[in-house]
């Protein structure tokens, strides 16, 4: 009996699918909403606090210190394939549009504090001002 229950997995490990990645595989991993190089280094079988099983992966960042080297859950990382790839350059493409709408709203409602927003008779790209009495010279 001790033997036979010995062999028998727990419902956790059981439920466990088989791991995507292996050590020292080459994969894409997600990091702050975008995707960079990684090799994994370990893995480990975890557990969810909801009790589901799951798989992490000690990765290091490729062109990062080993500082930054971290435990991620599989659902972060992608096979460094064309698909892996195709991601990669649409996760980037989105985070450069973010960024340049985050810079338009932060540039709304910006006003100089000199004229109070109101650029008033002077063309400030014009060499000259535009009202001929307010030449010098």
């Amino acid at each position: 009996v001790v033997g036979a229950a010995a062999g028998k997995q727990s419902g956790v490990e059981a439920a466990r699918k088989a791991q995507k990645f292996k050590v020292d595989q080459d994969v894409l991993g997600v990091f702050v909403n975008m995707m960079y190089p990684a090799k994994i280094l370990k893995v480990r079988p975890e557990t969810t606090k909801q009790g589901l099983p799951i798989w992490q992966y000690f990765v290091h960042w490729s062109g990062w210190a080993q500082k930054w080297d971290e435990w991620v859950d599989e659902s972060r990382l992608h096979k460094l394939d064309d698909a892996g790839l195709k991601l990669q350059a649409e996760m980037a493409e989105e985070a450069k549009r973010a960024a340049a709408a985050k810079r338009a709203l932060a540039g709304k409602g910006k006003r100089k504090a000199d004229d109070g927003g109101n650029r008033g008779n002077i063309d400030h790209d014009a060499a000259e001002p535009k009202d001929k009495a307010m030449r010098v010279g």
